[in-house]
């Protein structure tokens, strides 16, 4: 049987520089910084539906389940495509994208109903990482500011506060790169982290804790409660730039009882451990991945500090916790 090949691209416009990747977007306009002079993308993006040429079913299931849970759907799951070699991302709200691994083509897909500033925080994120993994890059699930010339990485579980807490450093006037991605590219003896979008996605509560007002940001979309601090906005300043690693912050849960943050050195051991469970996409590796992973995270332990953050608490934890982050990348 013959394997559905992608279709002939229609003519496309400027690309765009993402987590360093050349990106053709297809069917949309975009504010990310074009890159310029000429070349091949390395990541071509369709973004008007799925083409009749290239069938979804039959597939067979790799990640996640099928069906409800407690009258729910489930999270996402992915399928891999019979007999062609494309992968069907479906998430809950019935986005869906197909990925060609081999080529690094991706369609987007979603109900009418739906706005690409809705679906564009998915492409940007699961999606986006999930192709730096098959480039062969790893990548931390870490917020990105910049200091001292070097990229600092805030990482951590989910709902600890990282990209709140960049967007706290991007208030007190320092350079964000990155809201939820941190690609590490080995170059020249450093590790290089490429930026990503001028943009930092925040919940209602995270906008009223920075802005005491939820309304104080626009709307990612219609319909959907989460907003979005504009780095391209004046006063605040997009990292453009890729900058070398200088440190990693790892933010626990926050303290219930009022006290000031305190930042702690981590063994290589749990330095590794953390690093490993907070690697983008790391479910969809191989073993080779596995292993260069292993190799970029014991270089940068042996170079670089990892560092336990406890928050604190009170209604100046927020500020508090970027001043002590800040004074401890000095003596880094």
């Amino acid at each position: 049987m013959t394997q559905p090949s992608d279709p002939p691209d229609p003519p496309a416009g400027d690309l765009y520089s993402i987590y360093g990747l050349r990106v053709a977007l297809i069917g949309a306009t975009s504010r990310l910084p074009a890159v310029a002079g000429l070349g091949p993308a390395d990541v071509t993006i369709h973004l008007g539906g799925f083409p009749a040429s290239i069938p979804v079913a039959p597939a067979e299931l790799l990640y996640g389940r099928v069906g409800k849970e407690s009258g729910h759907r489930v999270g996402l799951r992915i399928f891999r495509v019979t007999a062609s070699p494309y992968l069907h991302f479906r998430f809950p709200d019935d986005t869906e994208f197909l990925v060609n691994p081999e080529t690094s083509t991706l369609y987007a897909n979603w109900p009418e109903f739906y706005s690409l500033g809705y679906v564009a925080p998915i492409l940007l994120g699961p999606l986006m990482g999930f192709l730096l993994r098959l480039k062969g890059i790893t990548t931390l699930h870490a917020s990105v500011i910049a200091s001292r010339g070097r990229a600092v990485a805030l990482t951590g579980p989910g709902g600890t506060g990282k990209s709140t807490t960049a967007a706290a450093f991007a208030r007190a006037g320092f350079a964000v790169l990155s809201d939820d991605l941190a690609p590490l590219r080995p170059e020249n003896n450093l590790l290089q982290v490429a930026p990503g979008y001028p943009r930092v996605c925040l919940w209602p509560e995270s906008v009223r804790l920075l802005f005491g007002n939820e309304e104080a940001l626009p709307l990612i979309t219609e319909g959907w409660d989460k907003r979005f601090l504009d780095l391209a906005a004046p006063g605040y300043q997009f990292g453009a730039a890729p900058l070398p690693l200088g440190a990693v912050y790892w933010i626990s849960e926050r303290a219930e009882s009022a006290q000031p943050p305190r930042i702690e050195p981590l063994n290589p051991q749990q330095a590794l451990a953390v690093l490993v469970g907070n690697t983008y996409a790391a479910k969809f590796g191989d073993l080779a991945g596995s292993a260069r992973d292993l190799r970029i995270y014991s270089d940068l332990i042996s170079r670089l500090p990892v560092r336990r953050v406890y928050p604190g608490s009170g209604p100046d934890a927020l500020r508090a916790l970027c001043e002590a982050i800040a004074q401890d990348v000095t003596n880094v």
